[in-house]
This record gives C-alpha cells, structure tokens and sequence, in this order.
C-alpha cells in the first residue's frame, strides 16, 4: 500500500514539473492560476535546480531534472527497502534508472493528456490559457489532420494513444522489467 502511495506522489510531482516545462515553453503569463499552482507546488526543487541548470530561453531544464530525480529516487528508495542485495552488483541501480525512465514518460503522457483534455474542453477561444493550449496541443494533433474531425474532436486520437501507452503499454514494460528482476 505504501508503494502505491509513494509512486503516486512522485507521479503527481513529476507531472505538475512536466505541466509547469509545457506552459512556460508555450509563453503562459506568469500571474495565470493553472501556472502558478504548478509553481508553489514544485518550486521547493525546482528552484535549487535552477542554478545547476539555468533555463535556455523559455525551455526550463530544471522542472525536467527535478522531474527525473524526484522518479529515480523513489524507485531507487523502493527497490532499495525491497531487496537492498540488488545493489551489490549493480542490477538494482540499472534496474531504478529503467523503472525511473518508465515513471518519467508515465509523467509526461499524464501531463500532454491533461493539456489535450484541457485544449478539447476548454470553452473560450481568446485568452492566455488557450493560446498556450494551442502552442502545446496543435502540433501533437497536427499528425492527425487527415482525419478531418471537428475541433473539439481534433485531440481524440493523441489522447487514444496516451492512454494505450498508459494503459497498455507501461504496465507490460514494467512487467517485464519486474521478470528480469526476478530472474
């Protein structure tokens, strides 16, 4: 039960610093409450972060490294308090850095649906949210086109396939990464 705590909370964290990367790389006003929810909520490592990493123009490397080690220290933390011989000969570290690489793509499909989701039901065409919105999602959706669906449709098909990718695929990845543990 405290293994599903723990994963979720870095999930969550990781996919707020994915949200936080995507509106400030899409130029979202500062002042704007979606924005600055993302920003009280990862600023405690982002900022640190910041000086390690300095942001090159509005792409914001720091959410993206506080994003990864938030994920690879709660799987490390994890495999470590499951079975600590799995460090001995470096399986366990391989292990976490692979486990941490399926957490972090898990943050990121979490993070590019809510902002389809958020660009397909977002009521109003001319403020700031859209415009980023827009920013985000057109070129996510642009492989799509040929389809010819309606607006409020055009996010269906990315959306579909984030969540085979989070529904299907992760899990059978993290299966087998579990197998090879194991064996």
């Amino acid at each position: 039960m405290w293994v599903r705590a723990v994963l979720l909370a870095a999930c969550l964290f990781a996919t707020l610093c994915w949200i936080r990367f995507l509106l400030q790389a899409a130029r979202l006003p500062h002042p704007h409450p979606l924005l600055r929810l993302c920003r009280r909520a990862t600023d405690f490592l982002v900022e640190p972060l910041r000086r390690v990493v300095p942001p090159l123009n509005r792409w914001d490397g720091a959410c993206l490294l506080a994003a990864a080690a938030v994920d690879y220290a709660a799987c490390t933390a994890l495999l470590w308090l499951n079975n600590e011989t799995l460090f001995s000969g470096g399986k366990g570290f391989a292990a976490a850095w692979l486990f941490a690489v399926l957490a972090f793509s898990e943050a990121a499909a979490y993070a590019l649906l809510c902002c389809l989701l958020l660009h397909a039901l977002r009521q109003t065409e001319n403020d700031a949210l859209a415009d980023s919105l827009n920013r985000i999602c057109r070129p996510i959706c642009r492989p799509f086109s040929g389809l010819h669906l309606p607006r409020k449709l055009s996010a269906l098909p990315p959306s579909v396939l984030l969540w085979l990718w989070l529904t299907q695929a992760l899990p059978a990845l993290t299966g087998r990464l579990n197998l090879w543990l194991i064996w």
